[in-house]
């Protein structure tokens, strides 16, 4: 089960990274313009096609050795490859929320917390603009360092970052019907 989640982790962590990268492809050095435009006719035209060719493969590449590394279970291994393939700063919420998971699975709960809460803060002082995906990742590490804080014994902290991230969460956050049967269960609402 744990290696299912681990995996699954992954698969989140990656769909974001796959966004973040065709963002960053097509806002650097690609000129994709929209049909009949004349601005820019002297430069070459990138289909929005290309784009997407360039960063599924980039993703694929990714996916395949971080999951070739899972499963010999070298984790430090696979926050390293993680950083340096997507060349991803590790103080961003995207590095920090996988330490968070790499850290989680390694049991160092409190580096692990600490990544996570980072990860909120970043989020929630609009250090990364508002963007929904930032948001959601933000909720993922809200609800992350929830189970976290329970984890190391801190209840009352723990139900109060619960409570803060389902209030912050947006509606598309895929967790938010879980983290709300937790405020019920713990009687918050």
């Amino acid at each position: 089960m744990k290696k299912i989640l681990f995996h699954a982790m992954f698969f989140y962590v990656l769909s974001a990274w796959f966004f973040l990268f065709c963002g960053m492809a097509s806002a650097q050095g690609s000129s994709v313009m929209p049909p009949g435009s004349d601005i820019g006719a002297s430069s070459p035209k990138v289909s929005e096609k290309s784009v997407f060719n360039r960063c599924a493969e980039k993703i694929k590449g990714l996916f395949y050795s971080t999951l070739e590394k899972t499963r010999s279970w070298r984790l430090k291994s696979v926050r390293q490859l993680l950083f340096k393939k997507v060349e991803i700063n590790p103080r961003s919420p995207e590095g920090l929320m996988n330490s968070c998971h790499a850290l989680v699975k390694e049991n160092q709960k409190e580096r692990a917390l600490d990544a996570c809460q980072s990860v909120v803060y970043a989020v929630s002082v609009g250090t990364v603009g508002n963007m929904a995906g930032y948001e959601i990742l933000g909720a993922e590490a809200s609800f992350e360092s929830y189970k976290l804080l329970n984890a190391l014994g801190r209840q009352e902290e723990a139900g109060e970052t619960l409570l803060w991230a389902v209030k912050n969460a947006p509606a598309s956050w895929p967790r938010l019907s879980e983290a709300r049967k937790y405020l019920k269960k713990y009687g918050l609402k």
